[in-house]
């Protein structure tokens, strides 16, 4: 009686080893690092629509722009007169020179484009897409830099 009494207990044991084991806490995930850009995802595809139409960044904070094309349209992203510092241009993005400038970043159906930039300035700018009809077809946004 006394050994069935042992081996229930060892094989309790066991189970209890195993069983912390396997659980306790999940690992956090590791922060970012500081000064690591805010990835900014916007879909766009067949409804002349951004997803999301309304994006809100820091100013002096670096933006990550992934532009995804979902559709079987042709797309663009643009804001006009943004004061701006470019990190890194994709090479689907168009940029005039200087801080002020014009932030353009095209995608083709099924393609994603990206950008790295600073936004320097607090604002409410419009964003849209200059393929013709597009933006008369509704293809706009809001980016609000504060």
């Amino acid at each position: 009686m006394m050994r069935k009494f042992h081996v229930a207990v060892l094989v309790t044991a066991l189970l209890a080893l195993v069983l912390a084991a396997c659980g306790g806490t999940p690992q956090a995930s590791a922060p970012s690092a500081p000064g690591a850009p805010k990835e900014v995802v916007v879909r766009v595809g067949n409804e002349l629509k951004y997803n999301p139409a309304t994006i809100e960044l820091a100013a002096g904070e670096p933006v990550h722009l992934v532009l995804k094309n979902e559709g079987a349209l042709e797309h663009d992203f643009t804001i006009e007169q943004i004061d701006i510092k470019m990190d890194q241009p994709a090479e689907s993005s168009h940029m005039t020179t200087g801080m002020h400038a014009d932030l353009h970043v095209h995608t083709m159906p099924g393609e994603t484009s990206e950008m790295t930039f600073t936004p320097e300035k607090s604002g409410t700018y419009t964003f849209f897409c200059t393929v013709p009809g597009h933006k008369e077809g509704g293809m706009t946004g809001s980016l609000t830099v504060k």
